[in-house]
């Protein structure tokens, strides 16, 4: 093998340095920066064809940055490190020299720090929480700081330590409108000794020279107790078990505590996270027996049993990894397999049996949200514990060398982008969340799927591998950008710049702050109040049995939570759920809450701990405490009670703590699998103290993979010492076979008791293991993320294929169920087109096997973006929509299946070749030439701005266009026009061909193009309006004309389509050939979505006084397109098509005009009446000459002989 390199020399003189330090912006730091202050900065290097890599490899106080090819980071060398650490209080001002070289030549640059000396900030109220000197540190439950300042800062504060050189973040946790900012921080000793810790306070614009506050703090541990010792058993069982699995049996004994209640195992590679009764198989006396079952591959070595050893087998391999993007950051993978008895491990997520969905033999589907990656490898894993690995960007299958890469598109260079703005560009977020649009742009070509989405940085604590915090960018071909719909929680951001993260490479999590970007990329936020904290507790007092808690969340107030009681001898536990219903006194800002234990004739004396809470305040800032379990100091709402017990004593009128020895009894267990579903009856039995009604045991299942289910019983009688329980569990499609336990009995005197699988086997005589049916009927468990905006919904599940129909129930709609059209599907997944929606849907599918369950699917974000947009009204469906095969009545009218369109779906497009490209102007000349010639023509007029009174300020013809010839069906034309004040505004007018039926989304809306349609997509910049009060208004021409001179009616329609695409319709007909235009009744305005509206029969001097000079031959219509006040630009898309009509235009058709006459039927009518009138006016004339004659005196005498007798 020849292996050839070829070396390219750098030429220095087109090197340009760009230094970044200096983009710091209020608001949290979770970025790049956070506790690593010693960053001075970064270095872009422009001008270089490759990526760099040696600049870097000598000096330590460089590393390469994630940020581009050639951007690296700059921190302090050790020296400078260390002048910093032994400063006190630590010099963070200053301006470090540095020096590269690349090709002997020398680059020099000087890096300031991001700090400048400046006058500190009075701080007050400086308190530790609690109040004390001596701490335990309980997993991770530190002791906090406060303090709190009379203004809201500009810029960001930090807090270092004496004896620590890291530096932190103080939480803002709130402010109120009394302009007072509480900030709290957490304290972060270096060794669990006595310290003595000097807090020192520094801002980006000020350093803090005055030692704030010094206190010798002493911390004592405990924490987490790992369990040792443990026993394994090998069991022999009777029953066989299939897959070649065998039982092993994991014991251990435990010291009572109520610590023990949550327990993790690590089995194998298997995490198993539980809680009590999982396990438990006995708790007597302060004694607890923890055992589990385990179905292990035959294979296998634990601990120090080889169970067996199969010969003959290998490390499995990938033959082919496929990948399809299906949205955001979520792929379809397709994968084959040498052995299915495999898990895989991709970039940090496990896919078990139970996730890979079979699509034939040896292959399989599963769906992979990249977003949730924590590593870059993927590991495939035999149950004969053998593994084949394989690294990022190598070769992963010995039969196909094919690396290991992203499917994903990635940003490559964060600084191509050159544009970042904003729907709104200042929100006030004071007690209200807002909606708001980021429209993001590239000065290098980017391709259009790229996947990156946008944070918001409003809580300390957000995990950035959750998608439900993510808001993910989607292209919007209108506009040529990316955008991104986000939501800002109400009082969630301090007033200044909006602190988000765009998320850019999940494999590899890169991000990049707005801290790096100038202030023209900025949102500005303003809001009184501030607070993104979770609820506290603001005052916690016990008595016998009960708690009293005071909940206070003083901005956002409380919303929900729950409290949850373990008993110290027997794990009893007492879940309590808190909210508006049950609050005692108060309100949702500061709210008192009474819990109590239930009491008990019989029973064991014991103490009751506050085990686990957690609050939620209306903004979904949430705190957090589980005792013995980590706590983040910053979210516990117990912070203020760490250093004490929050302890409730039970009394019993009965006491059995020494009276029974004996734990329930079980009397029997039966399981009933029918398909998917398992019901389960047993009994306990304990005549001494009798069983404790509030405690129920749970039916757990386990499948192959250590994935449990657990079935939660109820009691069938009180009975005292005999007690039935049942439980019934719809077991999940992708669980598979499993085996069944029972924990969780609980006597009055504190003994509880459970029965593992062995245990099972001993009482019933057989091995508790099952396989539930297999099905071929579809199901769904699960689908994407979806907010009240999207109109597509993705389904997981499985047999998704051949779905032959879907149906989806709209609980905004009075629950209607509407059908769905089906747009992809695979075996594991599937969308489907759904109406937008703020409220739940229920999905449903049918393939050939049968009918799916109904699944419940509810939008995660709810986005309000202020003006409704006009929505048509309903309309009634006349002649029946031209039968079922031409359209179908909806609640607003006829829906038209393609390629039928009208009222009715009476007309039909007619598809006809493109039309000839006009290079001098935007009008498009459609020729029809079947028996008869037609030729209708669109184009575009002038522009006018009109005032409040709808008169005309200023009107601009067209008159001379630059025309680009974009592809095949697209063109684009251009006229830059000067106004009477010298200032020159542009129009674009994008002409876009459809020759089949296509789906287009304009201004967040869904469009069906039929063929043979042209749509026009008009861009007007920066328009020089006269006054904020004035409108504009785009005049464009439609007309049909033919050249037959048969008898025949022209006619002219407008109203609104019933469709559902929201629109205004003409209809310019003769014979039966028409004009169809659509003009959709929104727009885009400045990135904002607007309503329009929409005139027909314009007048225009200088187009020969339209509309009067039509005839039954020729039909013409100006049309008026109104846009509301803009600053930077405006966007709309109307379209036009021309159909054959079911029926000829004729007298009754609106507007219509025939024959020769040239007279419209309003015309005609008016002659009628005019002539009616006429006639009238006439007779009386005549009469009244004849009256006064002479010659009229008999006709006389009679009338007055009339009038006479009735006065009688």
């Amino acid at each position: 093998m020849n292996i050839k390199f070829s070396c390219q020399k750098i030429n220095t003189d087109n090197l340009k340095f760009t230094i970044i330090n200096n983009r710091f912006y209020k608001g949290p730091l979770i970025d790049f920066y956070k506790s690593n202050l010693n960053l001075l900065g970064y270095i872009k290097i422009d001008g270089l064809t490759n990526k760099l890599k040696s600049l870097c490899s000598l000096d330590s106080s460089c590393t390469d940055s994630d940020l581009c090819d050639n951007c690296f980071s700059i921190r302090l060398t050790d020296t400078e490190l260390a002048l910093l650490i032994n400063s006190n209080p630590k010099q963070l001002v200053g301006t470090y020299k540095r020096t590269f070289i690349i090709n002997d030549k020398e680059f020099s640059f000087d890096i300031s720090s991001i700090f400048q000396s400046k006058k500190g900030i009075d701080f007050k109220g400086f308190n530790f929480i609690p109040d004390l000197l001596t701490f335990n540190i309980n997993g991770g439950a530190l002791p906090l700081y406060t303090f709190t300042l009379d203004s809201n800062p500009s810029e960001n504060l930090y807090i270092s330590h004496t004896n620590d050189y890291n530096f932190e973040t103080p939480n803002a946790a709130y402010y109120t409108s009394t302009g007072k900012t509480i900030y709290v921080g957490k304290i972060k000793p270096t060794s669990i000794v006595p310290n003595t810790m000097t807090f020192n306070f520094y801002s980006q614009n000020n350093t803090f020279l005055d030692n704030l506050n010094s206190r010798t703090l002493t911390f004592n541990a405990y924490g987490i107790t790992h369990l040792s010792n443990c026993m394994l058993d090998l069991m022999i069982s009777s029953y066989p078990i299939p897959y070649q699995y065998v039982p092993i049996k994991v014991k251990n004994e435990i010291q009572s505590g109520y610590e023990f209640y949550d327990l993790f195992t690590k089995f194998k590679d298997y995490s198993i996270a539980t809680q009590f009764p999982y396990g438990m198989e006995s708790c007597i006396k302060s004694v607890c027996t923890y055992a589990s079952t385990h179905l292990v591959w035959g294979s296998s070595r634990i601990g120090k049993i080889l169970v067996q050893i199969v010969v003959g087998i290998f490390a499995p391999q990938i033959n082919i990894l496929e990948s399809t993007h299906l949205y955001d950051s979520t792929f379809l993978y397709k994968t084959t397999l040498t052995n299915s008895s495999v898990s895989i491990n991709l970039f940090g997520e496990i896919f078990r049996s139970d996730k890979l969905v079979s699509v034939e033999s040896g292959v399989f589907e599963f769906v992979k949200d990249l977003s949730k990656s924590t590593t870059n490898k993927l590991i495939i894993s035999s149950n004969f514990d053998f593994d084949n690995i394989a690294e990022y960007n190598t070769f992963f299958s010995v039969y196909s060398p094919t690396l290991l890469t992203s499917p994903m598109k990635t940003i490559k260079n964060i600084f191509s982008i050159n544009l970042i703005t904003f729907s709104d560009k200042t929100v006030n977020i004071t007690n209200k969340s807002v909606s708001n649009k980021m429209f993001i742009g590239f000065s290098e070509t980017v391709d259009k799927d790229t996947v990156f989405s946008l944070i918001i940085n409003d809580d300390p604590k957000k995990d950035y591998k959750n998608p439900k915090n993510h808001f993910f960018a989607r292209w919007n071909n209108d506009l040529g950008l990316f955008e991104i719909n986000f939501i800002i929680k109400a009082n969630s951001i301090q007033t200044g710049y909006l602190p988000y993260i765009i998320y850019y490479d999940y494999l590899n999590s890169y991000s990049v702050s707005n801290s790096l970007f100038q202030s023209d990329f900025q949102l500005n936020v303003t809001s009184k109040l501030f607070d993104n904290r979770g609820p506290i507790f603001s005052s916690v007092s016990n008595e016998t049995g009960s708690w009293t808690l005071e909940i206070e969340d003083l901005v956002n107030g409380f919303d929900e939570g729950y409290v949850l009681i373990v008993g110290e001898v027997d794990y009893s536990v007492y879940n309590y759920t808190l909210n508006s219903s049950n609050r005692k006194k108060g309100d949702q800002f500061i709210g008192t809450y009474l819990i109590k234990i239930p009491s008990f004739i019989n029973c064991s004396t014991q103490k009751f701990y506050i085990k686990k809470v957690f609050l939620k305040d209306n903004q979904g800032y949430t705190s957090y405490y589980n005792k013995n379990g980590d706590i983040d100091p910053l979210s516990n709402p117990l912070a203020k009670y760490m250093a004490q017990e929050v302890v409730a004593t039970s009394i019993c009128s009965k006491n059995f703590d020494t009276d029974d020895t004996t734990p329930p009894l079980l009397g029997y267990f039966d399981a009933r699998l029918k398909e998917n579903t398992i019901t389960f009856q047993f009994q306990y039995t304990d005549g001494e103290s009798g069983i404790n009604q509030y405690q129920l045991p749970v039916v757990y299942l386990k499948n192959l993979n250590q994935r449990i289910e657990s079935c939660i019983s109820r009691n069938l009688t009180s009975n005292f010492g005999v007690v039935p329980y049942s439980c019934t569990l719809e077991i999940p499609r992708d669980f598979g076979p499993f085996t069944v336990s029972v924990y969780g009995a609980l006597n009055n005197a504190g003994l509880s008791v459970g029965c593992s699988e062995d245990c099972l086997e001993k009482l019933t005589g057989a091995f508790p293991y099952y396989e539930p049916g297999i099905s071929l009927l579809p199901a769904i468990t699960s689908t994407n993320l979806f907010s009240n905006m999207d109109t597509t919904l993705w389904i997981n599940g499985f047999q998704l294929t051949n779905i032959i129909s879907a149906s989806v129930k709209y609980e905004s709609q009075d629950n209607k169920t509407y059908t769905a059209d089906i747009l992809s599907s695979y075996n594991c997944t599937a969308s489907i087109g759904i109406k937008s929606t703020d409220k739940p849907i229920y999905i449903t599918i049918i393939n050939s096997y049968g009918v799916s369950n109904e699944y419940k699917a509810v939008p995660t974000h709810l986005f309000n973006f202020g003006e409704p947009l006009p929505t048509n009204a309903p309309q009634k469906c006349t002649n029946d929509c031209s039968g079922s095969t031409k359209g179908y009545c909806s609640d607003k009218g006829c829906v038209c299946y393609s390629p039928w369109i009208g009222e009715d779906c009476s007309s039909q497009i007619i598809v006809v070749p493109p039309p000839k490209v006009n290079t001098t102007n935007p009008s498009t000349e459609i020729i029809v030439n079947n028996n008869q010639f037609f030729k209708s023509l669109v184009s575009i007029v002038s522009i006018r701005e009109l005032n409040v009174s709808n008169s005309i300020v200023e009107q601009y013809y067209f008159e001379k266009w630059t025309h680009t010839n974009v592809s095949e069906s697209v063109n684009k034309y251009t006229n830059n026009i000067t106004t009477s004040s010298n200032v020159t505004f542009s129009v674009t007018i994008t002409l876009e061909w459809f020759t089949n039926k296509t789906n287009v989304t304009f201004a967040n809306q869904e469009i069906f193009m039929n063929p043979s349609t042209m749509k026009y997509t008009i861009h007007i910049g920066q328009y020089p309006f006269k006054s904020q009060l004035n409108s504009l208004q785009i005049v464009m021409s439609a007309s049909i004309e033919t050249d037959s001179q048969s008898n025949m009616c022209s006619s002219q329609q407008f109203g609104e389509t019933s469709s559902g695409d929201n629109s205004d319709y003409i209809k310019i007909q003769i014979d039966n050939h028409s004009l169809y235009g659509r003009l959709i009744k929104r727009g885009i305005l400045d990135y904002k979505i607007r309503s329009l509206s929409n005139e027909f029969q314009l007048h225009d001097d200088r187009y020969n006084g339209l509309p009067t000079s039509n005839t039954q031959y020729q039909s013409q219509s100006l049309i008026g397109i109104n846009l509301a006040y803009f600053t930077e630009f405006a966007l709309i898309d109307p379209d036009f098509s021309v159909i054959i009509d079911h029926s000829s235009a004729n007298s009754n058709s609106p507007n219509s005009i025939c024959k020769k006459s040239g007279l419209t039927k309003s015309q005609i009518a008016g002659i009628a009446v005019g002539g009616a009138v006429f006639l009238i006016v006439v007779l009386i004339i005549v009469g009244s000459i004849i009256y006064r004659s002479q010659y009229c005196l008999p006709v006389k005498i009679i009338i007055y002989k009339i009038f006479k007798k009735s006065k009688v």
